[in-house]
Parts: structure tokens; sequence; C-alpha cells
């Protein structure tokens, strides 16, 4: 994860230096951009080739085809493009449909691709935890260890929700202070799609350890059948109801409603060909304790909000008490006593790695005066 997490810092800076560059030249700069994306995602693939050759000898062998494996592979490898390719028509059908309908109306598509770009950089901590999770999930499953792998999804579900809530809450308490900072001129419905935008995200982060579950087992051909139905019928709805005359507003929120039952369905099949799987259970350990400690963290926050000045200190103000809020009650009300236990254990183990290497820092400074 180091090394991942190395490269995936390296990606960020290069972007950075990409946008920069295609900024100041001269001439067509889409084009560039292009390029030296492609550049980019080039370099990432030489790094972790050349990472998986020096440490994983099967990363080194030949090329050897293998009837059975090659139509496995393709197999798995097609119904994955379907799913993917239904949700990217959903993503960008809905795009496509807004500006369509709503060509004028303080440019709603502009505020439908701010409001993606919100929802990515907040949900970006939970995809990269999650990373993490993907690869035990498998391992747990082809083990056989079906207890350990029931706890872990339990794990990864509250915490890929709860790396999304803690940053989202005191974001959305103050999206048109920041949207005002951010941009000079905000179009209209922004805030709205932030607001449904990561609700969805939420909604999705609890059943992401299911769908990794079940491409686990290998047979994925019904979900994937199932959750692209429901994506076409996504981009249909949308526009049934942009051409009956509905407001942008009602783009996103439409795509709100598919996820939930996406997630429903996520459940379904993981009840079907997970043989661990307890709905109940699930409901019990993961769900409830969520949703107990959502409502009581924005009941304090909310009566908070409602006293408070919306300007200057006060702002920053009620934008700690939102954060620490959500921490304290997520802590004490959404995690059971073991899942408490793994929690400290990893702070104290990030803490004590911190402190030692700033005091083998500092003593290399005292050592080695500038």
């Amino acid at each position: 994860m180091n090394v991942f997490a190395g490269i995936t810092v390296l990606d960020t800076m290069l972007k950075l230096c990409t946008a920069l560059l295609a900024y100041k030249a001269s001439g067509d700069r889409m084009i560039l951009y292009g390029a030296m994306t492609t550049v980019v995602a080039g370099i990432n693939l030489a790094l972790y080739k050349f990472y998986c050759n020096r440490n994983f000898a099967e990363s080194k062998s030949g090329c050897s085809f293998k009837g059975h494996q090659l139509k496995n592979i393709f197999t798995f490898s097609s119904w994955t493009l379907l799913g993917q390719f239904s949700q990217i028509t959903a993503n960008q059908g809905t795009a496509l449909l807004i500006n369509k309908f709503h060509p004028i109306e303080g440019i709603a598509n502009a505020a439908f691709g701010i409001a993606i770009q919100i929802e990515s950089i907040i949900a970006s901590l939970s995809r990269n935890f999650f990373t993490a999770f993907q690869s035990r999930i498998t391992q747990s499953y082809a083990a056989g260890d079906l207890t350990y792998l029931r706890n872990l999804i339990n794990y990864a579900s509250k915490f890929s929700f709860v790396l999304i809530y803690i940053p989202a809450v005191p974001i959305l308490i103050n999206i048109d202070w920041l949207l005002g900072i951010w941009l000079e001129k905000v179009p209209a419905y922004t805030n709205g799609f932030c607001l449904i935008f990561i609700s969805s995200a939420l909604i999705n982060s609890v059943s992401n350890p299911l769908w990794v579950s079940i491409f686990a087992t290998g047979s994925i051909r019904q979900l994937q059948t199932a959750s692209s139905v429901l994506y076409i019928l996504d981009i249909i709805v949308v526009y049934v109801l942009f051409k009956a005359g509905m407001s942008p507003l009602w783009g996103p929120g439409t795509k709100f409603v598919f996820n939930i039952l996406i997630v429903q369905t996520r459940i379904f099949f993981a009840r079907k060909q997970l043989p661990f799987f307890s709905l109940r259970l699930f409901i019990r350990n993961v769900i409830v304790p969520l949703f107990c400690s959502v409502l009581l963290s924005l009941l304090a926050i909310l009566s908070f909000y409602s006293q408070t000045e919306k300007s200057g200190f006060s702002r920053l103000g009620l934008s700690v008490y939102s954060l620490f809020t959500c921490i304290i009650v997520i802590f004490f009300v959404g995690l059971n006593n073991h899942e408490k236990s793994i929690t400290l254990k990893y702070i104290r183990h990030f803490v004590t790695t911190l402190s030692g290497k700033f005091a083998y820092s500092c003593s290399s400074n005292k050592k080695h005066p500038s």
C-alpha cells in the first residue's frame, strides 16, 4: 500500500503539472492536454509493471495461452465491461439530457459537472481506503474463511460510509460559501446537485464490499445484467421527466433513486450467492448503527447551526464542531467494541510511527546541522 500511495501521489502531481502546462501553452490546449494525460497514464503503467516485475515472480512469466483460462477471463471481463459501460452511459447520458432540455437555466450542465467533481474529491478518501480491503475480501473468500470475511464486510461497509460522511457534513453546511470562494460565478442548482450526489455516494459506499464479494465468486452475470438494466432505465426515466418539463434537479434526483435500487440489487444477489451473508445481521450490525449515528449527529449539528451566525469565525467554529461531532458520535454509537479496539489500535500505530519518524528527523538534523 505504501507503493500504491506513492504512485498515486506522483500521479496527482503529474496531472497538476499537466493542467498548468496546458493552461500556459498556446495553440490547441485540448489536444496538448489529452496527449500529456496519455503520457501520465503510460508512466503509471510503467511504474506498476516495474514494481511487479521486481517483486512478483508470476508477473515476469511469458505468455501462455490456455483455452479454458482465456474463456473464463473473457467471460468475466465482458460482464464487467457491460456494467461499467452502462454506468458511464447513465452518467454521461444524464449530462447530455440536461444540456439538451435545460441549456440556458443557469448553465445546469456546468453545475452537474462541478457537483461530480466535488463528490469525487470527497469520495476519494473512501475509495482509497476501500482499495486496501478489496484484495482482503477476495483472498478471504478464496481461502474459505467466511467468518472473517463477514466481519471484514461489516467493517469495510461502515468505514467506507464514515470516510465520506465525516468530511461531507462540514462541506455541505458551508457549500454556498465554499462555492463562492472557488468559482467567480456559481451556476444555479450546484448546491442541490452536490447534496444529491454526495448522498448517492454515501448509499453506494455501504454496498461496495458486497459487490466485491460477489465478484470474488466469479459469478457476476446476473448482478451485472440487473445493474445494467437499472442504469439504462435511469436514462429513460430522466428523458421522460425532462420531456414533461421537470426541473434539472430531477436528473441527479432520479440517479439517487436508482442508486438505492442498485444497492438493493447487490444485497439481493449477496443473499443468493454468498452463503455466509445474513441480511438480518447486516442491518443490525451495519445499517442501524450508521443510521443512528447520522440521525444523532445531524440533530446535534442542526440545532447548533440554527443558532450560529454564518460568517467569519462562527462559520469556522461550526465546521470544527460538526467535524468533531460526527467523529465522536460515530465512534461511540456506530462502532461495536471490537471495531473500536481495532480503530484505536490503528490510530496508536499511526501516531507511534509518525512520532518515531519525527524524532528520527530531529536527531538527524542535530547530527548534520545545515
